[in-house]
């Protein structure tokens, strides 16, 4: 198995992940320099799955922690997605078409766990910095597992994500995962900014992989609409990075080709790690 060792600074803890046949290496390096990647040889075996943390009663409130601060992510002129909810215009159901094959279902459930990563983390960073593109990008999350949702409902397969509270996962890796990028969101706005980016970068390329993957008509609209509001959270969130920090956005897991092409158009993305060339994996288990 191939694997890709990504060196990320600001998360400050090991944190390794299993990912379709990519390994992810997440560690504070010596400098500050954001995701630098090499390939190494990755260890044969699949991703462990283990239980979230807490008990699982159910999803927490979002509302549950008054935020730090006011921070507004529109004061930064950040355009958020306008509909939100579910059974959202910028989701929908997309499946008047037959539904999933079986061996299409673990794609589909991999990539639901990989929406609630995003939408908790993004919750919790709300909670640390009151900045508001954080709850507005989670409500769109939101919406995202919906639609997810009802294409596993239509094939018979009930939520996996279902009694699993607010930062409670699953698969081992992804709780990793979670802890990884709400401690980097914790050392500052900028570095919180700059996680929502890398998980932004890292769901695109695995919806982009489960795309090449799947045939059912309804359920690959669906993920065309997914990816269509990934890409526009990753240009919000790219853009509030720059203005908050002063510092270019340097692509963390998508290519700088691939990078730019999404930030000026919906261009197919082209994966591989930063300046890499070719399709990259994604980020999460799957």
């Amino acid at each position: 198995m191939l694997g890709k060792l990504v060196m990320y600074g600001a998360v400050g803890l090991l944190a390794v992940s299993l990912v379709g046949g990519t390994v992810y290496i997440l560690a504070r390096p010596e400098t500050e320099k954001t995701a630098q990647t090499e390939h190494v040889a990755g260890a044969s075996g699949g991703g462990s799955q283990g239980q979230g943390a807490g008990n699982r009663s159910g999803e927490a409130s979002s509302g549950s922690a008054e935020p730090r601060s006011g921070r507004s992510g529109e004061s930064a002129g950040i355009g958020m997605d306008s509909n939100k909810g579910k059974g959202s215009a910028e989701v929908g159901s997309g499946m008047d078409a037959a539904p999933l094959a079986v061996e299409e279902v673990p794609g589909v459930v991999s990539l639901l766990e990989e929406e609630k990563l995003a939408r908790d983390v993004y919750l919790a960073l709300y909670r640390e910095w009151g900045y508001e593109a954080f709850g507005n990008i989670s409500e769109s999350e939101q919406s995202h597992m919906d639609a997810l949702i009802g294409v596993l409902d239509r094939a018979g397969v009930a939520d996996p994500t279902a009694g699993y509270g607010a930062g409670e996962f699953a698969t081992a890796a992804v709780q990793d995962l979670y802890a990884a990028f709400v401690e980097q969101g914790g050392e500052s706005l900028s570095a919180a900014l700059q996680a929502g980016a890398a998980i932004e970068e890292m769901d695109i390329l695995d919806i982009e992989r489960l795309q090449d993957q799947v045939e059912a008509p309804g359920l690959l609209r669906v993920l065309e609409n997914l990816r269509q509001g990934s890409i526009r959270h990753l240009q919000a969130y790219s853009k509030a990075y720059e203005q908050e920090s002063g510092i270019a956005y340097t692509p963390q897991y998508l290519s700088r080709e691939a990078f730019d092409l999404l930030m000026s158009g919906p261009g197919r993305g082209n994966g591989g790690g930063p300046g890499g060339g070719g399709k990259g994996k994604g980020g999460f288990p799957g």
